[in-house]
């Protein structure tokens, strides 16, 4: 071993190559493909044509056409649609950097929480409403559990 040392090809190779590098980018890589095997992020890409996201553009729209009803409901909506389009704008924006634009989207997204219950007071009579909200939260709600699988089940 010593005399590997005193030979200067061998220093030179371990000045060269950085042990600490080479298995921090291993452990980096490996890291990033056990978060994806667990379905915790798609880091692969970004699609603007998933129904998720085509649904979302609708309500946004939906609530453009019925502005002036909401507005009288609530001071708020000009906020919360400013938001709203942020979220969508910045998901496809920044869908060159796929974890990147979810968790932006997600964050400004949060508006929809309030804006969806406001859809009731846009369609008389308000039994209706109702009903549109609770069949379109129910068919986000099995969207996440089925198609994003959200959650799983081993009934083995």
């Amino acid at each position: 071993m010593e005399q590997q040392d005193k030979d200067p090809q061998v220093r030179v190779l371990k000045k060269e190559i950085r042990l600490d590098v080479i298995f921090s980018s291993l452990w980096q890589h490996w890291r990033n493909e056990k978060i994806k095997d667990n379905g915790v992020v798609d880091t692969e890409s970004v699609n603007l044509l998933s129904v998720k996201y085509l649904a979302k553009l609708l309500v946004y729209y939906f609530v453009l056409w019925k502005y002036d009803i909401l507005q009288k409901r609530t001071p708020y909506l000009a906020f919360w649609m400013k938001a709203y389009a942020c979220s969508l704008l910045s998901y496809a924006v920044l869908s060159f950097i796929p974890t990147f634009a979810f968790r932006i989207s997600e964050v400004l997204g949060v508006v929809e929480v309030a804006i969806i219950p406001f859809l009731i007071y846009t369609v008389r009579p308000q039994a209706v409403g109702r009903a549109f909200v609770s069949v379109y939260c129910l068919a986000l709600l099995l969207y996440n559990v089925f198609i994003n699988e959200l959650f799983t089940l081993n009934l083995s």
